[in-house]
């Protein structure tokens, strides 16, 4: 075969080729289009603030016994999954953060607390060994971002929280040192479920720029009451 016309054939077969792909190409853009489009992350503000990373940590004086303990942060870990009860194919997938917290220094307990980040949500956890109400409140909803005064709303997986959350008020937080601390949320919650053992009204000062500031756990169903406020703190992010 000439060579003018062996180029000629491939170039023909190289045009063949490409029509037949240009069919799939677009539809392979548009499946991957969608599927970004479909999973919903973390929102970038709230992630910035509170993806606190190893090396980060808090010393907390307990106002009552006056005890010290310390929270440094242990994993991190990143999943995405659906909402509700049931799974549907085709649902938007949503990005969850956990970040693990743990308690050292002197307390006596077994005592962990998590930050849970979806959407524009943090969440909160606390398992306690001494505080049974604690390990039972299940996931707490402190705020939406932007943080706003009003209801926290209150959701944990597919069953509604007997909770009633509630932004009480923003702004500068005074400690009894001394330190200021900016754009704290108030962050109320208070369950009656004697039933149930569970029974508490909590209140949680929140700053993005720190983490908590200052923690009241008022649980009589176990005769819980402990109020810890922050002395002093590093974060790594």
């Amino acid at each position: 075969m000439p060579v003018s016309a062996l180029y000629t054939w491939r170039y023909k077969k190289y045009l063949y080729a490409m029509k037949r792909y240009a069919v799939y190409i677009p539809l392979l853009l548009l499946f991957a289009c969608h599927k970004n489009n479909n999973n919903v992350g973390v929102n970038g503000a709230l992630y910035a603030d509170f993806a606190f990373k190893q090396g980060s940590y808090w010393i907390y004086q307990d106002s009552a016994s006056n005890a010290i303990d310390s929270v440094y942060v242990d994993t991190t870990t990143v999943s995405w999954g659906q909402k509700g009860c049931v799974l549907m194919k085709g649902a938007p997938e949503y990005e969850m953060v956990v970040i693990s917290m743990k308690l050292g220094g002197n307390s006596t307990d077994s005592e962990s607390w998590s930050f849970v980040m979806t959407e524009n949500k943090l969440s909160v956890s606390f398992r306690n060994n001494h505080d049974i109400v604690a390990s039972r409140m299940g996931l707490i909803q402190l705020f939406t971002y932007p943080i706003q005064p009003g209801l926290t709303g209150s959701a944990n997986g597919c069953v509604v929280t007997p909770d009633s959350g509630t932004i009480r008020d923003m702004g500068t937080y005074l400690n009894s040192a001394g330190s200021a601390y900016e754009r704290v949320a108030a962050s109320a919650h208070a369950a009656q479920r004697p039933s149930a053992g569970l029974s508490y009204n909590d209140l949680f000062y929140t700053s993005p720029t720190v983490g908590f500031v200052r923690l009241v756990f008022n649980h009589p169903a176990d005769s819980v009451y402990r109020v810890l406020n922050l002395v002093r703190y590093k974060t790594v992010r």
